[in-house]
């Protein structure tokens, strides 16, 4: 127990270190990841985690650990320096690791990204109504596009990407295990369990679920429902 849990603290080094090379003896090539209403498999995108472009020097607090069997679980805390407004953000999470032999082969988890999102200016303070905007999901996904499109325009309608701007250059994003793209990928399967799009292809693909100009749309759940209000421009009842 007590060398699972040496391997999870070196693991968790490597988010400070950045050294891509002590992470290959910890982690699993087709180590399994679940979390961010997803599945994956593959070390690329614990890298992907790791690297997480526009936020640097990070510092990982680890803040309770348990080890039992060929199980660890650990809450920590990550503070990065955000590039862009220099400004240091965080966020807290819970991750539970199963190894074998030494080694992380799987494991389940999920982060704070909202607060993280937030502290960079990411998502808005107040989500307003799209009705009448100029871009909304109804308009831009009238039939199937692919995930990453997906993905791309509901950044846009919820004012994250700018209307003007360029899918290449925040496409990087939807690459490996960036907790923008996990944020929006997580908003996106919830508007498919309310009914307001539908996917098919194992969440390959993705379009806009109810007809136009039909009655309210079911609510998402987020408290307030102001992610349905403004994908959909229909205040959820």
């Amino acid at each position: 127990m007590s060398d699972n849990a040496d391997v999870v603290r070196r693991y968790l080094r490597v988010f400070e270190t950045q050294d891509m090379e002590a992470l290959k003896p910890l982690v699993a090539e087709d180590v399994r990841i679940h979390g961010a209403g997803m599945s994956v498999r593959g070390r690329r995108f614990v890298e992907g985690a790791i690297r997480t472009p526009g936020l640097s020097h990070c510092r990982l607090r680890v803040d309770d650990l348990f080890a039992a069997g060929d199980r660890v679980v650990t809450a920590f805390t990550l503070t990065y320096r955000h590039d862009l407004s220099g400004r240091d953000i965080g966020m807290t999470g819970v991750k539970s690791y199963r190894l074998k032999d030494g080694v992380i082969v799987e494991f389940w988890g999920e982060t704070d990204l909202y607060t993280l999102l937030r502290q960079a200016a990411l998502l808005p303070v107040r989500i307003p109504s799209f009705a009448d905007e100029r871009v909304g999901l109804k308009a831009e996904l009238p039939d199937w596009v692919d995930a990453h499109s997906a993905l791309y325009q509901l950044g846009r309608v919820l004012g994250i990407f700018p209307l003007d701007g360029k899918f290449m250059d925040v496409q990087y994003m939807f690459w490996d295990d960036h907790p923008l793209g996990n944020a929006l990928r997580a908003t996106l399967l919830g508007l498919v369990d309310a009914g307001v799009l539908e996917t098919r292809g194992g969440g390959q693909e993705f379009r806009w679920a109810l007809p136009h100009g039909a009655g309210p749309a079911p609510a998402v759940k987020t408290g307030d429902g102001a992610v349905t209000e403004a994908v959909t421009g229909i205040e959820p009842a």
